[in-house]
């Protein structure tokens, strides 16, 4: 899944798609662009925050 694997492409991604469609008409103000923004990111850090914490070993105990 896209998301486990390159969550910094998909903030990129969606800030162009949102830049694009204001530039393009869509009539949102810088308030609601930057609370999409900021959602997103929210979201997406979360998952590199799973990939990149470290995890105890295992300890092998007979």
């Amino acid at each position: 899944m896209i998301f486990n694997t390159e969550p910094a492409l998909i903030l990129g991604a969606v800030g162009a798609i949102i830049a694009l469609a204001v530039g393009f008409g869509l009539n949102w103000t810088g308030e609601q662009v930057a609370l999409t923004m900021a959602a997103v990111q929210a979201f997406l850090s979360l998952i590199v925050r799973a990939k990149v914490t470290p995890v105890p070993p295992a300890l092998d105990t007979p």
